[in-house]
């Protein structure tokens, strides 16, 4: 019986009407729900921050009795339940309840809010009332130290009673609308099944490929102009679905195998059709997009103005912006207008090019240029100039002429070095340096890189803490290692007044090795941080030249951790020092 499709219509009437109603009812209950509980929220947080102006004084003073009485008196004047907490999660007091016997608060949500000076709010089970209640926490605070809270609090017996009258008038109407669907539906379905099962034999039969088959019916209502239709399709088919199926076939392969992205607009701006690469792209699906409107899908005002334009205009525009989540970007997209054989207007082509390398590769050069320039620049301008001065008479001078000459050389060194760094770090992001990975035991490596520096370490009376397991071994090639190591301690020691003290420690952390090298310099600033581990990026750029820093140490540390796989990154806090830490894969898992 339910495969007749009298009885079809019937419970698809009835689905539908019933997940409409229901959908309907529910869509409301939601924001009935969340509205009456902000309501009671607004009202439960402004009656906290009264009854704390009246007890905070009190609270302040440590005069606890005092609190309990005042909570009490103001229990019997509102419906809430009042309970003033002290920051040790203690119970002062409480207008339904005796303080003395309840246990203290701490671990309560809404507390531990209020106590880091925030609003507490949670619905949650009372284990102390044995019912659902809705909490709001306040802080009350002492010249700036928070010393406790008030929390409001009432049974979410109100909200729940009123939603529950609400469920009953939903119920109660879907079950009326069912019941006059289902006796309109059962008609409907009993005046069309029998000609549309004609019908639906016939077609079947010209779906199976038999585009002969004829519909005999002489009425001439919607039924027999349909009969007609078909009569007339099967005529037509045969002819077109060849042509239609050869050309769709082309242009989905051509579309599907594209790396650009490209849309179709209707005149109306929605979204007709979209490749898979312009899918990956805009981060959107086909199949959620198409019949919606590119502003509802895209979110992008300009590129809307631009697809007006171009239908307004009838000419191609090219236009180029910045997608930012979940990652930044940068997109190029043609647009031109689709016309018909009468020139009206079918639509707009867009053609995606997804162009954030080709920008980030600009400024990248950009910057590299700029930087290069103006680190070369220094020492360059400075052997000129001292030059200058030797030839300008200065040579008839021992003394100073030998000063200028030290400076000279000087110069000339760290612009040896620059190059130098210039050159390696060059080689490390070309993948040219190859990586030949070994066990190797943490603390030895980093007693030897410690060797070399020792002199520096003692001039300046640097204390030096090793706290690495003599059996952490890593997989990393042994120079390329130490070269990290020699980097982050030279950075360490320069920057560690002295009588200082570097601490350089390994830990294991699941398969990887976390080496950490903490010194108690002067520290970095929170706007410098994210940026330490940049090409030519210093946080002192006086002090960093004046100690012969080329700007790129942390930029190769950086380049050679990644060659073996791991991660590197910095923590500070001004005047108390600088930890970098870098991971490797463990030896045991490599």
């Amino acid at each position: 019986m339910l495969k007749s499709i009298r009885w079809k219509l019937t419970l698809t009437y009835l689905i539908v009407t019933v997940l409409a109603t229901t959908a309907v009812g529910f869509s409301v209950l939601g924001p009935l729900e969340r509205r009456a509980t902000t309501s009671l929220q607004d009202k439960l947080l402004a009656e906290a921050k009264l009854i704390r102006e009246v007890v905070g004084p009190e609270l302040a003073r440590n005069e606890y009795q005092a609190v309990g009485r005042e909570v009490d008196r103001l229990g019997r004047s509102i419906d809430s339940r009042i309970t003033v907490v002290a920051a040790d999660g203690l119970v002062i007091g409480d207008s339904w309840e005796n303080p003395s016997a309840m246990e203290n608060h701490a671990d309560r949500p809404e507390i531990q809010e209020a106590l880091r000076g925030n609003m507490g709010t949670v619905t949650r089970y009372s284990r102390t009332l044995k019912t659902k209640m809705i909490y709001v926490a306040v802080p009350v605070e002492r010249d700036g130290e928070i010393i406790g809270s008030v929390r409001v609090s009432v049974p979410l017996t109100e909200v729940q009673a009123m939603l529950g009258r609400f469920r009953r008038i939903v119920i109660g109407g879907i079950v009326f609308a069912t019941l006059v669907v289902f006796t309109l539906s059962v008609q409907i379905g009993r005046s069309l099944s029998r000609p549309v099962e004609e019908i639906n034999n016939a077609a079947l039969k010209i779906a199976r490929g038999n585009f002969q088959q004829k519909v005999y019916y002489r009425s001439q209502d919607e039924i027999g102009q349909l009969a007609q239709t078909i009569n007339f399709m099967a005529r037509s088919l045969k002819e077109k679905v060849e042509e239609i199926s050869e050309s769709r076939n082309r242009l989905e392969t051509v579309l599907s195998h594209m790396s650009s992205g490209v849309v179709f607009l209707d005149p109306e701006g929605r979204i007709q059709l979209m490749n898979p690469a312009a899918e990956k792209m805009l981060r959107v699906s086909e199949e959620d997009s198409r019949g919606k409107h590119n502003l509802a899908v895209f979110r992008n005002y300009g590129l809307n103005e631009k697809v007006n334009e171009v239908m307004e205009k009838r000419s191609a525009i090219t236009y180029e912006f910045t997608l930012v989540y979940p990652k930044k970007q940068v997109l190029e997209v043609n647009l031109a207008p689709v016309e018909g054989e009468q020139r009206q207007l079918l639509g707009v082509v867009a053609v995606f090019h997804d162009i954030s390398e080709l920008r980030r590769v600009e400024q990248v050069k950009s910057e590299f240029v700029a930087n290069v320039s103006h680190e070369l620049r220094t020492p360059v301008t400075s052997i000129k100039g001292f030059t200058e001065t030797l030839l300008d008479g200065a040579l008839e001078e021992p003394e100073t002429a030998r000063r200028f000459v030290t400076i000279i050389d000087k110069e000339a060194s760290r612009l040896a070095r620059l190059i130098e760094d210039l050159l390696e770090l060059s080689l490390i992001e070309s993948g040219k340096v190859p990586v030949r990975k070994k066990a190797c035991r943490l603390g030895e490596v980093v007693e030897k890189t410690l060797a070399y520096m020792q002199p520096y370490i003692e001039r300046k009376k640097l204390e030096i803490k090793i706290e690495i397991p003599e059996t952490l071994q890593v997989m990393a090639d042994m120079d390329a290692l130490q070269q990290v190591l020699s980097n982050l301690i030279d950075n360490a020691v320069k920057y560690t007044p002295e009588g200082g003290a570097i601490i350089v420690s390994g830990e294991r952390l699941g398969k990887e090795v976390k080496v950490t090298v903490r010194d108690t310099g002067t520290g970095i600033s929170p706007q410098d941080l994210p940026r330490v581990f940049e090409r030519f990026y210093r946080v002192d750029k006086a002090r960093s030249r004046k100690q012969g820093g080329t700007g790129l140490g942390l930029a190769i540390v950086k380049h050679i951790v990644e060659a073996h796989g791991g991660k590197v990154g910095a923590e500070s806090e001004m005047g108390k020092g600088s930890s970098f830490w870098f991971t490797l894969p463990d030896a045991q898992h490599g």
